[in-house]
């Protein structure tokens, strides 16, 4: 009767609970439509088509929940987008750096004389150091 009448008293706490609990109930009306569990009289389930199809609507409610599981876990347990994008971001950005010194070091090599040459005796060099680093053509497997 107070809910109908529009009492502030009964209204009120009602109010509060749904807003407290929204994405809750949201959530639980999504899945409550995906969830319907079907009725059906005995007698219509002694027909095998019928039988093998609530089976089948079976497995589908089924596989309806675990993959939503997995999404809800998914959703909980990663990064954000918000996050990858700045971490995509920051990677550019440093990527960009060793381009820019990388083209630097380029500018360099171009005006030595014997380029080649240097590039030969720095290659064989590397080869006989054993602390040199070898470079990932040479790489072991």
């Amino acid at each position: 009767q107070g809910l109908v009448q529009g009492e502030k008293a009964i209204i009120h706490p009602i109010l509060e609970w749904l807003l407290g609990n929204l994405d809750d109930l949201r959530k639980r009306a999504y899945l409550a439509k995906y969830l319907v569990k079907i009725e059906i009289p005995p007698e219509i389930l002694g027909d095998v088509d019928i039988a093998a199809l609530m089976e089948q609507y079976d497995r589908l409610i089924d596989d309806f929940k675990a993959t939503h599981k997995e999404s809800e876990r998914i959703k909980l347990s990663g990064s954000s987008t918000a996050e990858l994008r700045a971490d995509i971001e920051a990677m550019e950005k440093e990527h960009n750096i060793v381009l820019k010194k990388i083209e630097r070091l380029q500018r360099k090599v171009e005006n030595v004389e014997n380029r080649e040459v240097v590039l030969e005796v720095c290659k064989e060099l590397r080869s006989v150091l054993p602390w040199a680093p070898v470079p990932p053509s040479q790489s072991l497997p």
